[in-house]
Formats: structure tokens, C-alpha cells, sequence
């Protein structure tokens, strides 16, 4: 009985030992760069805590309040999305939805105004304040908007001009380059090299060469009344929504040609979106 006793504990003992941390909630979920959020951490396994880590980031100090809490604080981060990770003797959390903390950075977020002059209205994130307004340089109708990758160019698209305005923020410069009847949307790749200008009248996509001076390089045909444009996290393949065509053109982005085009996609399709 004595050895079935030792046998059992020493067994519970190692199931307690590896049992890797798991995260189910943190609270509050967001917080500034600056640091000094002091976030709750709700899960199992924590007993044995080493370490708290809010991406690549080592908290500034980790309280182990119980096997399923921990209130650890953020130090000093970069804007962006990261998930927390628990370290113990026995592992390290597996990252999940529930674990993502935002550290809030000064984003910008632009909203294209119709008129004349055409302007961009800026709103100061997260303080919700509005900005100064930025001209587009162009009389127009602006629809369609992106970002370089490095966010210091926003383009825009102008719909009764027939052309897009390329926006150095830094300087408040702008750039027109002409492109096809009616464009409503744009997109950039993830390098920032080139950007894809969807042109519903045209029926075509306008692709302009970021690399230098900007300049349409070529056009490629779509289906009837193209809408929207979304580019895959690789960079390798451009989607178009069609929406008199009711149908998705696939692009090579690579060799800017069309890969295929995909039918029945419902009626009338006005926007797409890919996953990160």
C-alpha cells in the first residue's frame, strides 16, 4: 500500500509539474505605448510563473495572485497587436484570441471629403480629436484609400477626376497620376512597390510603380463594373470584385496578368477583404 501511495502522489506530482499554462482572458485587452497597464491575466497553471511576456516585450513585473491569476505590467512597446504569454517551469502558454493585448500607438485614421477643394480629415487615435485638413490636390469625388506599409504615403482615389492622389504626409505633398474613368478603390502591396487602382467604369485595374516617380506601368482587364481590390499577405495575388460580373478577377501580381476569375459569387458584390 505504501509503495501504490508513493507510486500515485509521485504521479500526480508529475502531471502537476507539466502542466503547461493556459490562458482564457485578460483584462483590459488594450493599453499605450508608454507602458504601466497593469493587466489581469485569467487562466491555469500559473502557479509556477518565471516570466510574463506581452509579444516580444518581458513585463515590467509579473504577481502570481493564484494558480489561475497573474496581474503583470506592460513596459514600454511599439504600436500593435501582440499575444501574452505565460512562462513556467513546465512550459509556455499557447497562444490563443483570447490572450491578444493592443498596445495603442498615435494612429491616424483618414476620412476622404467630397467638395471643392476635396479634402482628407484627420482623426487622432485613440484621443478621438480631429486634425488639421490635408488637401488631395485634386477637385473630386475621393472614394478609395490606402497606405504604404510604412504609412507615410496615403493614395487616394479620385472618381470624377479620373485619377489618384499620392500624399506624402510628412511634407503634406502631393502627387496626381492619371489613371482609368471612375476609380473607387486602391490597394498596395505589402513591399509598398507597387499599387493596384481599380477603375469601375473601365472595367479595368490601373497598376501604378511606387518605386520611383509613381507612373501607370500597365492595365489589366477585369470583368463588368469592378469595385474593390484586396491583396493577399504575400504580396503574390491581387482580387478584384466585379459587381455587374458578379464575380472575383484573380490577379498575378508578379507578372500583372489575370490568373482567373471566379463566377457566381452572389449579386451585385461591392467589397473583399482577405484575411491577415
Amino acid at each position: 500500500m505504501n509503495r501504490l501511495f508513493v507510486f500515485i502522489s509521485l504521479f500526480f506530482m508529475s502531471i502537476s509539474l507539466y502542466a503547461q499554462p493556459i490562458i482564457t482572458s485578460i483584462s483590459p485587452a488594450t493599453g499605450p505605448i508608454a507602458g504601466g497597464t497593469n493587466v489581469t491575466i485569467t487562466g491555469s497553471g500559473f502557479t509556477d510563473t518565471t516570466d510574463v511576456y506581452f509579444g516580444p516585450t518581458l513585463a515590467l513585473n509579473a504577481i502570481v495572485n493564484s494558480d489561475t491569476s497573474i496581474t503583470a505590467t506592460t513596459d514600454l512597446a511599439v504600436p500593435g497587436v501582440n499575444h501574452v504569454s505565460v512562462v513556467t517551469v513546465s512550459g509556455t502558454s499557447t497562444p490563443v484570441r483570447e490572450d491578444l493585448f493592443t498596445f495603442q500607438g498615435n494612429w491616424i485614421c483618414y476620412v476622404p471629403q467630397s467638395g471643392t477643394p476635396s479634402n482628407l480629415l484627420p482623426v487622432n487615435i485613440p484621443a478621438n480629436t480631429l486634425g488639421s485638413l490635408i488637401s488631395t490636390g485634386a477637385n473630386s469625388t475621393p472614394k478609395g484609400i490606402s497606405f504604404t506599409p510604412d504609412g507615410r504615403f496615403v493614395l487616394v482615389t479620385n472618381s470624377t477626376a479620373g485619377n489618384i492622389s499620392i500624399i506624402d504626409l510628412a511634407f503634406q505633398t502631393v502627387t496626381l497620376v492619371t489613371v482609368g474613368s471612375n476609380p473607387v478603390s486602391v490597394a498596395v502591396t505589402p513591399n509598398g512597390q507597387k499599387a493596384y487602382v481599380v477603375n469601375a467604369s473601365s472595367n479595368n485595374v490601373s497598376v501604378i510603380d511606387l518605386t520611383t516617380t509613381p507612373v501607370v506601368i500597365t492595365t489589366i482587364s477585369t470583368d463588368v463594373l469592378p469595385q474593390d481590390v484586396a491583396i493577399t499577405p504575400d504580396g503574390l495575388k491581387a482580387y478584384v470584385i466585379n459587381a455587374t460580373g458578379n464575380s472575383i478577377t484573380v490577379i498575378d501580381t508578379v507578372l500583372d496578368t489575370v490568373l482567373t476569375t471566379i463566377t457566381g459569387v452572389g449579386t451585385r458584390p461591392s467589397s473583399i477583404a482577405v484575411t491577415p
